[in-house]
């Protein structure tokens, strides 16, 4: 018989169960009391991370999330890429000449060019059969620093206009000591075309 075992025996009753009962409450402290506190703090996170999950679906389906309301302050609205292009062109042309004339812009010279959408959030969301392009106006006018300001910042917050790509500003070569410079202004608007079926 082993010696530990042996002591054990010879322990009044008493000593026994105060023995029993020194392990379990190390076995608490050590084992359990950890794991309690683990799961506590795992929980915690999860109600807080739940509570997040509600709040941000709340405010997408209110549609004023702070970001878009910053957005629009900043920039005004835009309008969601069009599903007939023709007319979301019609409406894109039409907006440009309106702030090319407000601004008293003459002989602009206007080249069109049709790219693909890279990937993005507008991409992964098309129906199948279903194209997002990128129709780029490129507007070349000369005109003064202000009043090339103020085109760009008029393009910019039409809704029709989707996105300003490229801006360029250089001096005009005629003359030296003209203030008018000559700008070169890609301006974007997106629309969804469909594919033929096969």
């Amino acid at each position: 018989m082993s010696p530990l075992l042996a002591r054990y025996r010879a322990l009044p009753r008493t000593a026994r169960w105060a023995l029993w009962a020194g392990c379990a409450l190390v076995g608490y402290f050590v084992i359990v009391e950890p794991i309690v506190g683990l799961s506590v703090d795992l929980h915690t996170r999860a109600d807080g991370r739940a509570s997040l999950l509600v709040a941000l679906d709340r405010e997408a389906q209110s549609g004023h999330s702070h970001q878009a309301a910053t957005a629009v302050a900043k920039f005004g609205l835009v309008d969601p890429p069009g599903n007939v292009p023709e007319q979301a062109m019609l409406a894109f042309n039409k907006r440009v000449s309106e702030v090319l004339e407000k601004h008293g812009v003459r002989n602009s010279r206007h080249t069109t060019r049709t790219l693909p959408m890279g990937p993005g959030p507008l991409t992964l969301s098309l129906a199948t059969g279903e194209k997002a392009e990128r129709r780029v106006a490129e507007i070349q006018f000369d005109s003064t620093p202000e009043n090339i300001a103020s085109v760009l910042a008029d393009l910019e917050r039409s809704p029709e206009v989707a996105s300003v790509s490229r801006v360029q500003v250089r001096r005009t070569e005629r003359d030296s000591s003209s203030r008018l410079l000559h700008a070169t202004i890609a301006a974007e608007a997106w629309v969804i075309t469909r594919g033929r079926a096969r």
